[in-house]
């Protein structure tokens, strides 16, 4: 088993390879965790500090081990998406996905990409990564 600091770092990766708007994922969970944690990235550290100071403002030091619980569960929330999206790209591929990741690699090996080949099975990042390319050689039309 990896550790939590690799799957972190293999989230943040495929978090930077899904494309997003590529048509092909709209209905996939990854699109929705992706936008709400790049979201939650910009917006949890301002949350976090304003949660503690109001607490502390109105209930005193007393309330100050309470307060610090909230801010931490607040500041970890883009780090439990970083978790769930780097579990998700080490996951292999269920059989009508990859069925769908080998009809795009034969129409880019056909039209003279390089794709990339893997020993095994694939997973989640790697057919991330087959979508970009699709995406920057076929266009959105696909």
């Amino acid at each position: 088993m990896q550790s939590f600091r690799s799957t972190l770092h293999v989230g943040v990766h495929y978090k930077k390879t899904f494309p997003v708007t590529h048509p092909l994922t709209a209905f996939w969970p990854e699109r929705r965790v992706i936008r709400w944690t790049n979201l939650a990235e910009q917006l949890m550290p301002a949350i976090a500090a304003i949660g503690l100071t109001v607490q502390l403002q109105f209930n005193g030091l007393d309330f100050l081990p309470l307060a610090l619980v909230q801010a931490l569960f607040v500041l970890s929330l883009p780090v439990q998406a970083w978790y769930w999206l780097g579990n998700r790209a080490k996951s292999p591929l269920p059989p009508p996905v990859q069925s769908v990741y080998d009809d795009y690699a034969k129409r880019l090996t056909a039209m003279g990409v390089q794709v990339p080949t893997s020993s095994g099975q694939r997973n989640y990042q790697q057919f991330a990564e087959l979508l970009l390319l699709v995406q920057r050689q076929l266009g959105n039309a696909e």
